[in-house]
């Protein structure tokens, strides 16, 4: 690009990049802040502290996790000449899950061009372009991971496989069938549709409390662990902050380690988020475990290195005075313990 040398643009792609694609993956959807923390937390602020582009992974057509968890059929105990079984009847070794692309365009023309000539003037003018494109990046991943899969059209079309898909136990998830034989790939969750009215009814066995308590107790049961976070609609969260109150106990509203506003339960963080929630009239609630640091968190998104808020040099539009930088965002949902996680998918609002 005429005037601009290739050490502006290199401070544009590897620093004013970086460090707004650090600042703002949380600022949108407390889940996807999730799904983007390394699992670990800022010593001064106690804020989980999100994958940057040091955390990314090379090349590959799908990301592969190893599943640790799986039985093996070909065991038991055994005394003296006892037969043993040599079955291995092996489950899953791995499971494999597709990347998605996302992308958007950051076009100048020659009169941005000739504008803005100076590098203070550029400088300022790409940050400000960076700021909107990068916002709008995120906008499609915090709707990306709540992806069913008849959510794959318009920009979705090449999208995730979000948790719409983790938690149907009747559809592939990570290219594992879950066909009645593979129980132990299925999420802890409750199709059932549960009236507004015995939501708030505290005489009711459908009553809010007993139904959250019902999905930690399932996922406890199926592995030990007690989901520590918690993601809702706007309406849902409201209703268990009125119920916590009406029954005379503290409602702890609390800035949570993703950065927003939080009610406790039972040591659980309930968030409100806006995306893949609410719909037609109901309400979901997702429980999560998740466990682990960096590539070893049980759940999460990893993106592909050199794809993952990179951006093009300056490509040229035929047939127009002008050009235009590309950023790609080519990344991977996963959940390797479905079992560790739960969900209320028929809360009628």
């Amino acid at each position: 690009m005429p005037g601009i040398s290739d050490e502006l643009d290199v401070l544009l792609k590897d620093y004013l990049l970086r460090v707004d694609v650090a600042d703002m993956l949380g600022a949108q959807s407390p889940k996807l802040a999730m799904f983007l923390s390394t699992g670990r937390t800022d010593a001064n602020t106690g804020r989980a502290i999100p994958k940057t582009r040091d955390k990314m992974i090379d090349g590959g057509d799908k990301l592969r996790r190893t599943l640790k968890y799986a039985r093996n059929e070909a065991r038991g105990s055994f005394s003296g000449w006892s037969l043993l079984n040599m079955n291995p009847n092996r489950k899953y070794d791995a499971a494999r899950y597709p990347f998605a692309g996302y992308y958007g365009h950051l076009p100048w023309s020659i009169d941005d061009l000739s504008r803005y000539r100076g590098e203070t003037q550029y400088v300022d003018k790409m940050k400000a372009d960076l700021d909107g494109l990068i916002a709008d990046a995120i906008y499609d991943l915090a709707i990306g991971i709540n992806n069913s899969a008849a959510a794959h059209v318009g920009i979705q079309e090449y999208g995730f496989d979000g948790l719409q898909i983790l938690f149907d136990n009747t559809a592939t998830w990570g290219e594992i069938d879950r066909d009645g034989s593979n129980t132990w790939w299925y999420t802890m969750t409750d199709t059932s549709a549960y009236a507004a009215a015995d939501q708030i009814d505290p005489t009711s066995a459908n009553y809010l409390p007993r139904l959250i308590d019902a999905r930690r107790r399932a996922v406890f049961n199926s592995c030990g662990l007690m989901p520590t976070v918690c993601y809702t609609s706007a309406l849902i969260y409201d209703r268990l902050h009125d119920i916590i109150q009406l029954s005379q106990q503290n409602v702890n509203v609390t800035t949570g380690v993703y950065g927003f506003e939080a009610i406790r339960w039972r040591g659980m963080e309930v968030y409100a988020d806006p995306y893949g929630m609410s719909s037609g009239g109901t309400s979901r609630m997702e429980l999560f475990t998740p466990q682990g640091f960096d590539d070893k968190r049980t759940l999460g998104i990893v993106g592909q290195e050199g794809y993952f808020f990179d951006m093009t040099d300056w490509i040229p539009i035929a047939n127009q005075a002008a050009q235009v930088k590309r950023l790609y965002c080519k990344a991977s949902i996963y959940c390797d313990q479905p079992r560790m996680q739960a969900a209320l998918t028929g809360l009628t609002e």
